[in-house]
This record gives C-alpha cells, structure tokens and sequence, in this order.
C-alpha cells in the first residue's frame, strides 16, 4: 500500500511539472493497446480494477520508451490473456527504466520467450504482479529476462509452464533480484521447474518455492545465482541444478 501511494505521488508530481502525462484506461483511452499508441517517454498509464480483456488488452510493446504501467493492486486489477498471446513485450536495444505494478496477468501464451512478458536491454521495477496459467514454448512460462537489470517485488506465479527452462522465470545475461516472491505449482520440460538463470546475476530472497518439478534434476533452480533465506519445499526433481541454495 504505501509503495503505491509513494509512486502515485511521484507521478502527480511529475504531470503537475509537465514532465509525463497520466492516460488512465478505460477513462482516458478505451484500452492499453490505444494507451500504448499514446504514450510518450516518461508517461504513465493508470489501469483501473476489473478485470481487462480482448486483444486491446495484450500483445503490448514498449518499444522502447520509458512508461510506467500500473494497476489498482493485483488482488483489484487483473489482465486476461485468454489464451491468445502474451501480455507486454520490451526488448527494444537502449530501453529503460520500465514500472509495472499492481496486475495479475491470466492465461497468458508465449510463442517461444516469455508466456506473459519478455523484458530485455534496460531497467525494469516490478512490484505486486500475479502470474496464472501462463505458458511459454521455450523458455520462461510467466517471465523472460534477459541483457537487463530488474528488481522484483512481491510477485506471485501459480501454474506457470514452460516447454523446457524456468517454469516461472528464466534469466538470461542480466541481473535480476526478487524479494519476497511466490512461486507455487510451476514446471518446466527440461530444467528449472521454478525459475533458469544463464550466464547471469540472480538472486531470489524471502520467498517460497513449492509444488514446482521437471522431469530431470532442478525442479526448483537451474543456472547461476542464489535462492536465499527462502522455503523449498514440496517440489520434484532434486531442488537444484546449478545454482545455490543459502
């Protein structure tokens, strides 16, 4: 509650000072696809509780800009995919400093990276997102990082797959932090049934990890980096991979 009054103010502060612009949606723009179009570097877009579907609704592209996306919190806000697609997209080379905050994101399908959100080249802050029944093909069924530096707060991933690394999270080339994140009922095909973490900087702190598996070692953890005073319990496949657990 009270990260979200803080980062409310800050971006009244900055629309008073001319420096972005507040689209609320539905309000202001009928969906966030029609938001997304709008928005210029340093804008905000403000999602109100109910629950958002259609293709308006998904598929969205930073491309590149600095935006923030937040919603009424993740228990009020909540984006259904259907099935259809991923939620957002920001891999465009010298993106930064990208906010998400207060969604739950449903049934979400990547085609290859990512079932709900491919993050790449930048910064990303991401607080109270939910994650259900989000799939990839490939790699990282809720969440793809990868070439960036992203923290993480207070995520929640249940029955999330991905076809063969980091049934919830897979981290490529970059430097993530998580804290106090859940991530419950998760698999993947090969490795990672929770998360995977190649050639990077990964740390997961004060969270719980369980009912996670794959069908080989690392239910829990494949790659680099470190799960810290956090609960392991009730997963399948030897817990860890590669990887420590402190």
């Amino acid at each position: 509650m009270k990260k979200t009054i803080l980062v409310a103010i800050l971006i009244s502060c900055l629309a008073a000072t001319g420096q972005a612009t507040i689209i609320n949606v539905p309000g202001g723009k009928p969906n966030l696809q029609a938001a997304f179009a709008a928005a210029q570097d340093g804008d905000s877009i403000l999602l109100a509780a109910g629950v958002h579907i259609g293709k308006g609704n998904r598929g969205l592209d930073v491309a590149g800009r600095e935006l923030a996306l937040i919603g009424a919190g993740s228990a009020l806000t909540i984006v259904d995919c259907e099935n259809d697609g991923g939620f957002l997209e920001s891999h465009f080379p010298g993106s930064s400093n990208l906010i998400l905050q207060g969604i739950a994101i449903r049934n979400a399908t990547g085609e290859n990276l990512g079932g709900a959100i491919d993050i790449g080249y930048g910064m990303a802050e991401l607080t109270d997102l939910r994650f259900e029944n989000c799939a990839a093909d490939y790699q990282g069924g809720a969440l793809y990082l990868r070439s960036n530096t992203t923290i993480c707060r207070d995520l929640y991933f249940e029955n999330c797959q991905a076809g063969s690394y980091g049934g919830a999270i897979f981290n490529q080339l970059g430097s993530a932090w998580c804290f106090d994140s859940r991530i419950v009922n998760c698999d993947a095909g090969v490795a990672g049934g929770a998360v995977s973490s190649l050639y990077a900087d990964f740390h997961f702190l004060d969270g719980l990890i369980t009912g996670c598996s794959t069908p080989a070692p690392g239910g829990v953890y494949d790659g680099h980096g470190i799960i810290q005073r956090s609960t392991i319990a009730h997963n399948q496949g030897s817990a860890i991979k590669s990887g420590t657990i402190i």
